[in-house]
């Protein structure tokens, strides 16, 4: 007998619209300068210090990951400056 977790729940692409809009939203509702390039800054900072410095002691795994986590703050930087210029 198969009992479904409770814990799962099943979608529409109504529901995930509605989170993707509020998502946007709450982007949109960020109205300085300052919080988008401390994101960006976080992210060259990352991936150029700490990256360099797990580069080095040849850390190959974390440099990869220390990649992937730069580059996202860079897009999700660049998403919000644009979504500023929509306002």
């Amino acid at each position: 007998m198969y009992i479904k977790p409770t814990f799962c729940k099943s979608y529409d692409l109504q529901e995930v619209g509605f989170l993707i809009e509020k998502i946007v939203n709450a982007i949109k509702g960020i109205d300085t300068y300052t919080t988008i390039l401390l994101v960006v800054f976080t992210g060259l900072f990352t991936l150029l210090y700490e990256g360099s410095k797990h580069k080095k002691r040849g850390e190959d795994r974390e440099v990869k990951i220390i990649k992937v986590i730069s580059y996202s703050y860079l897009a999700l930087g660049i998403i919000m400056f644009a979504l500023l210029l929509m306002k």
